[in-house]
């Protein structure tokens, strides 16, 4: 068979079947093309689902006269000039190929004015003979690119488009993600010359929040945990649904890298990794996220749509993304159970009476005014109203505060605000209004009972009353106030619960990517004499001298540095060898423990002390490494 260069025509044809597979791929194209031309506005208007016409247009910087034909020209652009500019590429487009290809399979009007033109110029090209025609038209600064009639000239590939509705839903959800990649853009989308959406510039969170909220719904913004975290020049922020608003469906997934949209499997990976224990079966996350790191340090010319990239670190990105999303969802979690358990109980009045104002109208905002109020009993918080003569007429009469019926009429973010409230009550009288509509509350400077913090085992430790500098639990032990050392506690506790899971092993969870590990001799040595110790841990390990290849970890290792910490074991091992297998559990317990240390919140803490319970008798005789007085000689000394 003869070799022949292929015609330039049939060269855009078939670099069409990669770049235009459906109208939302011209979309996408001509909308790259604007933002990367700095434009603030794009109108995008479609007509019969954009097989008939798509319309863009935009406020760009606009191409001159003498480029619009080599704009229409395969491997054309202005957006990379040298090698090393494909190395670290800022730009959505740079391929060049997207209105050569584009142009073959349709009727194709490009109209631009720059700011150094007085008038505007308009290029026409159709189908396969690519014969540009360039005439004066009349158009502001910036573009229009009108594609009509797409695949008129290949209807073998019109044959495989959808109805007209399904292929605007993909218009639909592309206008969505753009939207959500560049809130400094306005967008505009019209089908059938019906506007269905406007999206203005968002400068403000709350504009951002409102603009959100009009993509993935209100349900969604109410129950999200903003996060924000740079770490060695990536920065990830965004919004991450909590699991009440996660659904079976991941039409609420987006995801972007350095402003371009992605649905990268290294990353899906390790954001589902962050949701596995919160989400039910079924069930998928719900989130906005961002990522922003070095051009030069990630490779977006590896999938035909740019819909994946290539990480230079990947273990390490992927390890970072696991551990913001994990440590943000966790937090928000803990705060709001620590923060609805202090609503609840401890910083209710004893008297079991709160003035509430008089004024029972809805309002969506909270009054400034101080209003008259009168006092009634707690239940008036569930919407129950009980008068001060009724309250005193029932026998025995408790209230209580119902927090399942009190949370049923409002969104978990406000019951969060609220409860975050709740928490900054002083006990002198305190006047504030809640955020929940028409309610002021009143509390006299009654004692405090710490109900929500009571353990078991208050013989032994007394009354928490506050987390000190996050590792320390301030305690109320028979008039003797002394401090816990939370974070050994938390130590000893989990060591203990260890060693009692030993006999049944660890799970393992696999590692996205195995580590590589040298080892000397002596190493390998105890790894082959302790190969079982290994298994019942969890840990998979592949010799290959001089190397071992770790493939899977437990789950407490699982955010640390194998690298590091395979090689301390097998020195604490080696230094440990002539131990009993009894004393050496002991000991590497005790080491598995230390990966579990954390920040604590009060809940967190009465958590861990109803965990000690469980070891009561052993604690009772090493309760004193644990705690100390608080000696206030040396405060008082200074009011003196």
């Amino acid at each position: 068979m003869t070799i022949e260069l292929l015609s330039p025509r049939l060269a855009n044809q078939i670099a069409a079947g990669e770049v235009v597979e459906r109208p939302a791929s011209v979309v996408k194209e001509l909308i790259e093309n604007s933002l990367d031309a700095g434009a603030t506005q794009i109108i995008i208007d479609i007509e019969k689902g954009g097989t008939k016409q798509i319309r863009i247009r935009d406020n760009g910087c606009g191409v001159e006269k003498s480029q619009l034909t080599l704009a229409l020209s395969r491997h054309a652009t202005s957006k990379i000039s040298h090698l090393d500019d494909l190395h670290a590429i800022v730009s959505l487009g740079f391929r060049g190929e997207a209105l050569a290809s584009i142009s073959s399979v349709s009727r194709l009007t490009f109209t631009s004015k720059t700011n150094d033109q007085n008038e505007a110029w308009q290029a026409f090209a159709q189908g396969r003979e690519m014969g540009v025609e360039i005439k004066p038209a009349a158009h502001p600064v910036g573009t229009s690119v009108e594609v009509n009639d797409l695949f008129f000239n290949t209807p073998a590939r019109r044959r495989f488009l959808r109805t007209e509705k399904t292929e605007f839903n993909h218009i639909d959800e592309l206008i969505k993600r753009f939207a959500l990649s560049r809130f400094d853009v306005e967008f505009v989308l019209k089908h059938n010359q019906k506007m269905l959406r406007n999206l203005k510039i968002a400068s403000t969170t709350a504009q951002q929040e409102r603009r959100v909220a009009a993509i993935c719904g209100q349900k969604f913004i109410d129950n999200v945990v903003a996060i924000d975290n740079e770490h060695n020049g990536i920065q990830i922020n965004g919004w991450l649904g909590l699991p009440e608003v996660c659904r079976s469906t991941n039409d609420t997934q987006f995801c972007y890298v350095n402003g371009r949209m992605m649905r990268d499997k290294l990353i899906n990976h390790a954001i589902r990794q962050a949701y596995q224990d919160l989400l039910p079966s079924g069930c998928v996350p719900s989130y906005v996220l961002y990522i922003k790191i070095d051009p030069s340090q990630v490779d977006v010319n590896v999938h035909p749509a740019k819909h994946e990239v290539r990480f230079h670190q990947s273990r390490m990105i992927h390890d970072l993304i696991h551990q913001v999303l994990s440590s943000g969802l966790s937090q928000a979690m803990n705060l709001a159970d620590n923060q609805l358990t202090v609503a609840n109980h401890q910083y209710a009045p004893s008297s079991g009476e709160i003035p509430i104002s008089d004024n029972t109208q809805p309002s969506n905002e909270l009054s400034n005014k101080t209003q008259t109020s009168k006092p009634i009993s707690f239940d008036d918080l569930t919407g129950e109203t009980t008068s001060e003569s009724n309250v005193s007429a029932m026998p025995n009469h408790q209230p209580q505060y119902q927090s399942q019926q009190y949370s049923s009429d409002h969104t978990p973010r406000e019951i969060r605000q609220g409860a975050s409230v709740y928490s900054n009550l002083l006990a002198t009288q305190v006047e504030f209004e809640t955020p929940f509509p028409n309610t002021i509350m009143h509390v006299d400077s009654a004692p405090v009972k710490h109900e929500s913090v009571q353990t078991n085992i208050d013989d032994m430790f007394g009354y928490p009353i506050e987390v000190v500098e996050s590792h320390y639990l301030l305690l109320n032990n028979q008039k003797n106030i002394e401090l816990l050392n939370l974070k050994k506690l938390s130590c000893w506790v989990e060591s203990r619960l260890l060693q009692n899971r030993w006999a049944q092993g660890f799970t393992s969870q696999p590692l996205l990517l195995p580590v590589s590990i040298k080892l000397d001799s002596v190493l390998l040595e105890q790894l082959s004499q302790n190969e079982q110790l290994f298994r019942r841990l969890g840990i998979d390990i592949t010799v290959r001298r001089p190397q071992i290849i770790v493939k899977q970890v437990p789950q407490l290792l699982r955010n640390q540095d194998v690298a590091t910490l395979i090689p301390q074991l097998l020195v604490k091992l080696d230094q440990q060898q002539y131990l009993e297998e009894s004393e050496l559990t002991v000991i590497i317990c005790d080491w598995l423990a230390q990966m579990t240390t954390q920040v604590h919140t009060l809940s967190q803490a009465c958590e861990l002390l109803n965990k000690a319970k469980e070891f009561h008798e052993e604690l009772a005789q090493c309760r004193d490494e644990f705690v100390a007085n608080v000696n206030f000689s040396e405060t008082l000394t200074a009011f003196i």
